[in-house]
């Protein structure tokens, strides 16, 4: 209990996909930032654009890590999860080209992408001041991973925040794309 309360965990998700329920409608009240550590987000993208347009707006601003579509991991990572080797590549230039139709439309806030050049990162997911992680498993889908959520004022919250602005900033292994 004391390390709960210290850690701020909220809550434990079984899936990726249970997380969103809670945290996709959060989206209609986000302020300031959205930031995420994933790869082509593809049903969020699918499912969410009206809302990361009204976001958008308001002038929430969205930073999303994700891997390099060119690095030699990638691949691997589609192999990982059951996929044809191209699939996470493939979703990520989407992913690209989706934000950079939104960037076009001339909203408050902006989208900005960045890609890794190292194996692949825990999913990271920051609504204001909520922070969901959790890991890609060898053999499922991202979808179908635990993930866990920390609120602000804890220390999950905190070093994951941190360790998302470290890696953002880290010119040698982030590549700009969009």
């Amino acid at each position: 209990k004391k390390a709960i309360e210290e850690w701020k965990l909220d809550k434990v998700y079984k899936t990726r996909a249970d997380k969103n329920h809670d945290s996709d409608p959060k989206l209609d009240s986000a302020v300031d930032r959205v930031d995420g550590i994933a790869f082509g987000l593809g049903t969020f993208r699918r499912n969410h654009t009206d809302k990361v347009r009204r976001c958008l707006d308001r002038g929430v601003h969205f930073r999303f890590i994700t891997m390099d579509p060119e690095s030699e991991f990638v691949k691997q990572r589609s192999t990982e999860e059951g996929q044809p080797a191209d699939a996470i590549e493939h979703s990520i230039h989407q992913l690209i080209d989706w934000a950079e139709k939104l960037n076009a439309e001339g909203h408050r806030g902006k989208i900005s992408i960045k890609g890794y050049k190292c194996m692949t990162l825990d999913f990271y997911w920051r609504i204001d001041d909520e922070v969901y992680m959790g890991p890609y498993w060898y053999g499922y889908l991202s979808s179908q991973t635990v993930t866990y959520k920390f609120v602000r004022g804890g220390l999950g919250y905190e070093m994951y925040k941190e360790y998302f602005d470290r890696l953002w900033e880290d010119k040698d292994l982030m590549t700009d794309l969009v």
